[in-house]
């Protein structure tokens, strides 16, 4: 048995030798010059070295921060050549006060406004229907189009067109409201806004007042007057809340009539001036119709001096007054005028003063003056 385990121990031995002289082993020589050539390879020359440290930039005004210019964000970002520079990446939901860039970031009704803020939805109302805004309720009842309005004497005209708005004004609350608000604007297809002319009441009859008083349940009528362009289209009536409130409503203005000419401040004064005449017409036939002076009732009146019974008695006619006493009124008048002139002559009056020394020919008398004082021409 032993001598069986010798034979395998040496045939083994046998074998690691023979694979051994099988490989070459470098001399010294050789792995030398194997590790120089590996270092030649692997180690940059100093011009290699000098190259690389001359292309590398030198970084001037670098970012270091994200910023926002206006709602846009401006990023912070290293760029290819190693340095850190501003980049513009427009609007971008969440950065710079933008919560929505679409429509579609926002709920189902609201939308993304001007400001990239969530608002509720605009609702475009038509003409004729009742809209709640705030406490009081607006009805556009019609629209009308022209270029002068007022009288012949105070009238205004433009080269464009003035736009006519009728409302009716419901007060929904508990308690008196006033409109001192400037309440109203018209928006045409070019997103142009236009106020409301603001003395159009002075040229029309039916204007609704600057700071119109409506009581609770109650409804007030007036017309707005704008004026826009002759290319101004597709126009929208907005009315806003008060100053306080943040609501809006936007009505589509349709079946715009053209009228030429606004006349209801005319039409107003020819009005008031039939009512003037006929009241003035009425008091002459009233006057006309009494025996007044120079007349009297009379039962005996002279031949063609009487003018009818007017208001007299029965059996009295109205009959010229008898020419003594028409003589008499007329002493009376005289006599009243005398003497005021008498009165008046014995004044030392302009251009006449009272004065102690006086040049001869100048004084007129002593009039009303003091003594020892005479009423002298003034030099």
């Amino acid at each position: 048995m032993k001598l069986r385990y010798l034979i395998m121990g040496l045939l083994i031995s046998s074998f690691f030798i023979i694979g051994c002289e099988d490989i070459e082993t470098p001399t010294g020589q050789a792995i030398k010059e194997t590790v120089k050539e590996t270092n030649i390879e692997s180690a940059p020359s100093e011009k290699n070295v000098e190259t690389e440290i001359e292309e590398k930039p030198s970084c001037v005004d670098e970012c270091s921060t994200n910023s926002c210019d206006g709602y846009k964000f401006i990023s912070c970002e290293t760029i290819n050549n190693g340095c850190k520079s501003e980049v513009n990446k427009g609007h971008v939901k969440g950065k710079c006060n933008v919560n929505c860039i679409t429509s579609s970031d926002c709920k189902n009704n609201e939308q993304c406004s001007e400001d990239f803020n969530c608002i509720e939805k605009e609702i475009i109302y038509s003409m004729n229907q009742d809209i709640d805004v705030d406490y009081l309720i607006y009805k556009i009842t019609k629209a009308e189009t022209f270029t002068k309005m007022g009288t012949s004497m105070f009238k205004k005209e433009t080269n464009g067109k003035f736009i006519k708005v009728y409302l009716e004004i419901t007060n929904n609350a508990k308690e008196t409201k006033q409109i001192f608000t400037p309440r109203f604007k018209i928006i045409d297809s070019q997103d142009r806004q236009f106020d409301r002319v603001s003395d159009d009441i002075f040229y029309i009859s039916d204007g609704l007042e600057f700071g119109k008083q409506v009581q609770p349940s109650l409804t007030v009528l007036g017309a707005i007057i704008f004026e826009l362009p002759n290319d101004s289209e597709d126009l929208k009536l907005e009315i806003s809340g008060d100053w306080l409130s943040v609501t809006k409503v936007v009505i589509v203005l349709s079946n715009i009539k053209n009228t030429g000419t606004d006349t209801t401040l005319k039409e107003k004064q020819d009005e008031m001036m039939d009512e003037v005449m006929e009241e003035a017409e009425s008091q002459v036939e009233e006057m006309m119709s009494k025996c007044n002076a120079p007349f009297k009732c009379s039962s005996n009146c002279a031949a063609f001096s009487d003018v009818g019974q007017k208001d007299c008695q029965s059996g009295q006619v109205c009959c010229m007054t008898e020419q003594s006493e028409v003589d008499e009124q007329m002493d009376k008048l005289m006599e009243e005028a005398k003497k005021q002139t008498e009165e008046l002559l014995n004044q030392c009056n302009s251009p006449f003063t009272c004065t102690s020394s006086c040049p001869d020919y100048m004084d007129v008398g002593q009039k009303n003056c003091p003594s020892g004082q005479l009423c002298c021409m003034q030099t």
